[in-house]
């Protein structure tokens, strides 16, 4: 029974704790302007990284793209040369 009111008590002590714990971390850090300028500081965080990111995924493309293009040139080339080599053998 004693165990039971002890681990109850130890509930309650750190519920206590926690709440107290979280206003004066509210109290001591400017309460709800802080938060406020948090959150802008994060929503232009976010911004910037979803410009940066779409940004890289264009450019990403655009490299591929060209690397594909140059792949299929240089296959056209020598396909070139095979079929003149062939035409010259005739």
């Amino acid at each position: 029974m004693a165990s039971i009111a002890i681990m109850i008590g130890g509930a309650v002590l750190n519920a206590t704790a926690f709440i107290g714990g979280n206003y004066l971390a509210r109290a001591l850090g400017g309460g709800d302007k802080a938060a406020l300028e948090e959150k802008k500081r994060h929503d232009k965080a976010l911004e910037d990284y979803q410009a940066a990111y779409t940004k890289y995924t264009r450019d990403r493309t655009q490299l591929l793209d060209w690397i594909a293009t140059n792949a299929q040139t240089k296959v056209e080339a020598e396909q070139n040369f095979s079929n003149t080599d062939y035409a010259c053998k005739l």
